[in-house]
């Protein structure tokens, strides 16, 4: 291994310690403490802790405590990679075959921690008058006293030292910063006047978010419902990169996308929490954790959302299938099809709605419309592909078509042509694997199950 290569290893390996001490530890021991008595902020579901053995009264956080524990083999695994790395010369060395045992280790050991702490933090319940009185010490907001005195022409570091000998003087009498009066605070320096007891309404120093590093509320919490599916991405930022939407714009697209797939839980199926990686117009990708009705503890799942589409059968009067010849760019081919696109700009379609999106395809994709005593049949639906999207099908076999009359194709499209093929014709491509569209080969298959096409030679 060369030098230039040592180095970056080291540096991964830096940075994947780093990120799981900022994300997991840090977490646990901000959590930990914030469910003892003392602070009562949070509270562990039992699913997730145990009684004490000895106190009756007390609930362990098992796993936030065994998640932080796990740092330490972390760190231990770092440090024997580190300490095989130090001083190796120049190309390969045999040492190297040391670093396996402790990556494999890691990674089982995070993902392991990752799926329970996932699972365990939408179970936490927090306790928001506990909260509001321990943000509410006057003594808090010692720093917006200071700045008080600075806007009115006392440089900061006079302004420091006077607050400090104010919060002495409080701590002598025994009363908070809220509480001394304003003669009283006069003989500090001559600048305080009763505008000053504006600085102690909490509530009103979140609203204005005048306080250094203080975000105002409505802030806080947009920005806490924007960046909850960034939570194992380090940066909040990297969920607006690659072309993505805005993340107001693009929570909305994924209310739709997931409305317009008609999946939800239900029948004891509940998702948890997910996590937001990229989304846009047409899809989202996220990371679910979905309780099933066989498994106590929640299962972790990449999704693609993806709007519901329609697939046409267009079948003409004398029984030609119509396909469209179009370009797919992610397989970098042009293949033969059925007419297909997806549901856009309807939420929770019905199924007047999904034949209108239908026709509109057969129209705009192929240039084929039903004929005046033609139908279109609903023939049930299919899911593309049920491990990696939940992306819903809907067939309708329409039939008799007919050219359109006006039809002019949009140059817009990657359509390269549109031809009809007899029976015969489409089973012999079929067979020879020029139909490898899972729509189309999906749609061949529920029409010969229902009976509306012979696969018979002829």
């Amino acid at each position: 291994m060369g030098v230039a290569r040592r180095r970056a290893h080291e540096h991964r390996n830096y940075t994947y310690e780093a990120n799981w001490r900022r994300g997991g530890e840090a977490s646990s021991e901000d959590l930990i403490p914030w469910s003892t008595h003392e602070f009562g902020f949070v509270e562990f579901s039992d699913a997730f802790s145990t009684g004490s053995s000895l106190m009756p009264q007390k609930k362990n956080p098992d796993m936030a405590e065994l998640t932080r524990g796990k740092t330490g083999r972390l760190y231990g695994k770092l440090l024997s990679i580190l300490t095989t790395l130090k001083a190796l010369r120049s190309s390969y060395n045999r040492d190297m075959q040391e670093d396996k045992e402790a990556l494999f280790d890691s990674v089982d050991t995070v993902r392991a921690a990752l799926e329970v702490f996932s699972a365990m933090l939408p179970t936490i319940e927090t306790n928001r008058a506990r909260m509001e009185a321990a943000a509410s010490d006057p003594n808090l907001l010692a720093t917006d006293v200071a700045e008080y005195l600075a806007k009115k022409g006392t440089p900061f570091c006079k302004a420091h030292e006077i607050v400090g000998k104010l919060v002495a003087h409080g701590a002598k009498t025994k009363l908070p910063l809220n509480q001394i009066s304003i003669a009283e605070l006069k003989k500090f320096p001559h600048l305080f006047d009763v505008d000053v007891a504006n600085l102690f309404d909490f509530a009103v120093r979140l609203q204005r978010g005048l306080q250094s590093g203080l975000p105002r509320r409505e802030t806080s919490q947009s920005r806490s419902r924007a960046g909850e599916n960034c939570l194992v991405t380090g940066r909040r930022d990297r969920c607006t990169r690659g072309g993505s939407l805005p993340l107001r714009a693009a929570a909305a697209t994924v209310r739709r996308v997931k409305q317009s797939n008609l999946v939800h839980d239900g029948e004891e199926w509940e998702t948890i929490s997910s996590e937001r990686h990229f989304g846009n117009a047409h899809l989202e990708v996220v990371t679910d954790h979905v309780r099933t009705p066989t498994r106590e503890l929640p299962r972790t799942w990449t999704v693609v959302h993806r709007k519901a589409a329609v697939i046409i059968a267009p079948v003409t009067r004398d029984g030609k299938i119509v396909l469209i010849h179009q370009e797919r760019v992610p397989i970098r081919a042009a293949i033969w099809e059925m007419p297909s696109g997806q549901i856009d700009n309807v939420v929770e379609p019905d199924q007047r709605e999904i034949k209108a999106v239908a026709l509109s395809e057969l129209r705009e994709e192929a240039g084929y419309e039903l004929s005046k005593d033609g139908e279109l049949i609903a023939l049930g639906h299919y899911f593309s592909s049920p491990g990696f999207t939940d992306e819903r099908g809907f067939f309708f076999l329409a039939r008799p078509v007919e050219p359109c009359a006006t039809y002019v194709r949009d140059e817009s499209e990657a359509i390269l042509d549109c031809r009809e093929f007899s029976m015969e014709e489409l089973r012999r491509m079929i067979v020879a694997n020029q139909i490898s569209d899972a729509n189309t080969l999906s749609m061949w298959a529920r029409l010969v199950a229902g009976g509306f096409l012979s696969p018979e030679r002829r």
